[in-house]
């Protein structure tokens, strides 16, 4: 009888081992430019590289270009990607998630989803640029 020195752990750590390798020198060509705004600033590094900004603030402050009484209760962030707003809300019909425009808050659309929780919608939106999932 010939010992066979395999054993299965071995095997397995070869094969993580290979996976690992191979993520590592996959191509970036799938991944899309980030063109939206994000919180940190286009940059992601909390710098604003915005021009033209007000010095000083009016004294009744800022027009108020969009109100969140519209969305409905919850507290799903928003995402911001090509022009448009995305975030989900829940109102008494049910959960949705809604589409705006980011120019003047007008609504794209709506689309109800699944209820997952009382009290509020708790997931944000994300999209890759042609779909949106939660």
């Amino acid at each position: 009888m010939v010992e066979s020195s395999y054993r299965g752990t071995d095997l397995l750590r070869g094969y993580r081992l290979a996976f690992l390798a191979s993520m590592m020198r996959a191509p970036q060509a799938g991944r899309r430019k980030h063109t939206g705004r994000s919180g940190a600033g286009q940059g992601r590094d909390d710098v604003a590289t915005d021009k033209g900004l007000l010095q000083q603030w009016p004294e009744n402050g800022p027009a108020l270009n969009l109100d969140g009484e519209q969305l409905g209760d919850g507290y799903s962030s928003v995402v911001i990607d090509a022009g448009r707003i995305y975030t989900a809300g829940d109102r008494q019909d049910g959960e949705y998630l809604v589409c705006l425009s980011d120019a003047d808050g007008k609504g794209f659309g709506r689309s109800e989803w699944r209820r997952m929780h009382d009290g509020g919608a708790r997931s944000t939106p994300t999209t890759d640029g042609k779909l949106v999932t939660r």
